[in-house]
Parts: C-alpha cells; sequence; structure tokens
C-alpha cells in the first residue's frame, strides 16, 4: 500500500503533463492557422478595400479600418506567441524533470555501487580480522580487534536500516564471543592472586564500552552485552566507562578498578567483586545475586533503586555511597562501612544485622526523615526499628537532611 501511494501522484503528474502539452499544442497550432489565414485575408482582401477607399479619396475612413486591422492582427500575434511561450514553458519543465530523474537515477545507482562494494570490502576485512582475532601474537591480535572497531564506526555512521542493524550486532557479537572464549575461569587450583586480565581482553571491553554505548546499543538490540563466565581478575578502566546493560553473572572481577563508570541496568549474578575498587560509579538499578563484596568499595557510588539478594557485606566500604531505595533481600550486613551512606527507602528484608556495629554505623548515615530504612525479618527487628527512629529524630532536629541537599545544590 505504501508503494502504491508513492507511486500514484507522479504517474498523475505525468500523464496530466502530457495531456496538457498535447492540448496546448493543438491550440498553438489553430491559433497559428487562424493567424495565417487572416493575414492573408487582410493583405489580400481588406487591403485591397483599404487601397480603394484611399483611391476613392476616403482617406479617414481608409485609416481607420487599417487600424482594426493592425490591432486584430497584433492581438492574434500575442495569443499566438502566449500558446508557443506556454508550450515552451511546459516543454522546457519537462526536460528539467526528465534530467533531474536521469541525474537522480544515475546518483541512486551509483549510490547502490558504492554500497555494493563498501560491502565487499568491509566483509573482507571483517573476514581477516576474525582470523587475526585468533593468532597466537598478541599485537596480531590487538590488530584485528581496532580493525573491527573501525568497521563498526564506519557502520555507526550509516543510516540505520535493518541490514546495517544486523551488521552492527554481527561486530558487537563477535566482539563479546571473543572475550568469552578468550578469559574463561581457570580452576580453583591454578588461580593466582597476582592474575591479572590479559590485555587483548581489557582492550576488547574498552572497545566495546567506547563504540558501541547503550545509546547506540539500543538501537540494534535489546540484549545486553553477554559478559557471563569470564575471567577478568585486576580489570582496570578509564574513568567514565559506559558499561550500561551489561551481564557480568558468574564472572571473576576481583581487584578489579573502575572509576565514575555507569553500569545501569547491568546484572552481577553470583560476580566475585572481591577487593574491587568502584569509586564514584552508577549501578542504578543494578541486580545483585549472591555476589562476592568482601573488602569492596563502592564509595562515593549509586546503587540507587539496586536488588541485592544473598550477598556478604564484609568490610565492603558503602561509605558517601547513595543508596536511596535500594533493596537488600536475606544478606548478611558483617562488617560494612557505613559513613555519610544515605538510607532513604531502603528495605532491608531477611537481612542478618549485626546490632553493635548498626548501632555504630547508624550515627554516621543519613536519609530523609520522611523516608527512613525498613526493616523486617531480621532476628533484631525491633532493636535496630528504634534505632532507626532515634537516628531518624536527630536528622529531623537538626536539619540534617536539608543541609545534606544544600550542599549537594552547592557542589553541581
Amino acid at each position: 500500500m505504501k508503494k502504491e501511494s508513492k507511486t500514484k501522484p507522479s504517474k498523475n503528474w505525468n500523464w496530466f503533463e502530457a495531456q496538457l502539452r498535447t492540448k496546448l499544442l493543438i491550440v498553438a497550432a489553430l491559433l497559428a492557422a487562424l493567424y495565417l489565414g487572416f493575414f492573408v485575408y487582410a493583405f489580400f482582401w481588406q487591403g485591397v478595400n483599404i487601397l480603394s477607399l484611399h483611391q476613392l479619396g476616403l482617406n479617414k475612413y481608409a485609416t481607420n479600418k487599417a487600424e482594426i486591422l493592425k490591432n486584430i492582427i497584433w492581438t492574434y500575434g500575442l495569443l499566438l506567441g502566449g500558446a508557443f511561450a506556454i508550450l515552451g514553458l511546459v516543454n522546457a519543465i519537462h526536460r528539467t524533470q526528465q534530467t533531474d530523474k536521469q541525474i537522480d537515477a544515475d546518483h541512486r545507482r551509483l549510490e547502490l555501487e558504492q554500497t555494493s562494494e563498501r560491502r565487499r570490502t568491509d566483509a573482507d576485512i571483517f573476514a581477516r580480522s576474525v582470523e587475526q582475532l585468533g593468532h597466537k601474537e598478541m599485537a596480531i591480535r590487538l590488530g584485528g580487534l581496532y580493525s573491527i572497531e573501525n568497521l563498526a564506526r564506519s557502520a555507526i555512521a550509516l543510516p540505520r536500516d535493518e541490514d546495517n542493524k544486523a551488521y552492527l550486532n554481527s561486530l558487537l557479537e563477535t566482539l563479546a564471543a571473543f572475550i568469552r572464549m578468550r578469559a574463561i575461569i581457570p580452576s580453583e587450583e591454578t588461580q593466582n592472586d597476582d592474575d591479572r586480565v590479559a590485555t587483548d581482553i581489557e582492550s576488547s571491553i574498552r572497545v566495546i564500552a567506547r563504540t558501541f554505548p547503550y545509546k547506540v546499543r539500543k538501537g540494534i538490540t535489546d540484549e545486553r552485552v553477554d559478559l557471563r563466565k569470564c575471567y577478568l581478575p585486576m580489570l582496570e578502566l578509564p574513568s567514565g566507562v559506559n558499561l550500561q546493560e551489561f551481564d557480568f553473572s558468574n564472572s571473576k572481577l576481583q581487584k578489579a578498578e573502575i572509576v565514575s563508570a555507569n553500569l545501569q541496568g547491568s546484572i552481577f549474578i553470583e560476580t566475585c567483586l572481591k577487593n574491587s575498587y568502584l569509586l564514584k560509579s552508577n549501578f542504578y538499578d543494578c541486580l545483585f545475586m549472591n555476589a562476592n563484596f568482601t573488602g569492596t568499595t563502592f564509595k562515593n557510588s549509586s546503587l540507587k533503586k539496586a536488588c541485592i539478594m544473598d550477598s556478604t557485606f564484609s568490610y565492603t566500604d558503602l561509605s558517601e555511597a547513595n543508596l536511596t531505595s535500594a533493596e537488600f533481600l536475606a544478606c548478611d550486613f558483617q562488617t560494612p562501612l557505613l559513613t555519610k551512606t544515605i538510607l532513604s527507602k531502603v528495605k532491608f528484608v531477611g537481612t542478618k544485622i549485626n546490632l553493635e556495629m548498626f548501632d555504630a554505623v547508624i550515627p554516621n548515615c543519613l536519609w530523609d526523615p520522611e523516608f527512613p530504612p525498613e526493616i523486617s525479618g531480621s532476628l533484631n527487628s525491633q532493636e535496630l526499628h528504634r534505632t532507626i527512629t532515634a537516628r531518624t529524630k536527630v536528622i529531623k532536629k537538626n536539619n540534617l537532611w536539608q543541609k545534606h541537599l544544600t550542599n549537594l545544590t552547592k557542589e553541581e
């Protein structure tokens, strides 16, 4: 239906144009015939009459008749000239349209040829790059990696049609598959504390992050970047890296250093983040399940609306972190560091919390007095609730929450 609606107006105009040109040609021919006939009549018949009037001495009548005849001839000449002018204009428009159509057709043909040639070239480069990714030499693998990055950047700059989406998704999947194949988790016996992720694997993650940020990926695929079951110890990424909507389930990121990163909506199921440094990062709406947070630093990070289940917080640094609306389900708060931590609307459900530790750290925490943290299903729920109530009164009395909001405004 769409195709018909696009082509029908063009066909109607071509038909109308042809009809108009034919009718104008007929009118011009008739006017030319009339003009020629009248011209012959004027000179061979009326001319003789005018000459006779002059011979009879009726000069005044002869002059008037000649003037009338001249005006009629002039009028017919104008009509004939106008008809031919309109016909010439229509022909000029027609020739211009035909020229434009030919130019457009040539341009489209050239674009198709260039697109076809580019795709053949890109396919050859992609095939060579994939071969390079499997090479034993690190330098050659990196060369293949950056070739794929260049292909992706060129494709991202093109209009986003279905072929383009499929091509970009294949490049993204190739990079993710390369990481998963190269970063297989070794057996526990062969793992060492000084293990470090390979350079080509770390570079691949950086390439995905900078070439396929979330705003690009959401126009290509609805899937998260699949980095499950990857061995990524001491992973170090540049500040501000975009890892939004990644899946790190069953991966090991111990001693990773990820600062000011955006990991919004990412998944960490049975992920090891032991002794990782995750400073000033965004974990909004992330899912953590049975994660290892031993010695992990979330200082000054945001875990707003994060869902954390069956995870242990042992010497976990949550100082100055924003946990607004986060949910801790069946977690174990052994020895977390909670200094200037925001706990508005936080829910602790079935979470094991050490009462003495809680009494010691709560005076250093802050929340909106209208939305204090909620605790349910814990062994010491009543005692913990009393501690929260007492702290809420202090926050409200000293306007601590308003002062906090004022300081945030000044910093912005």
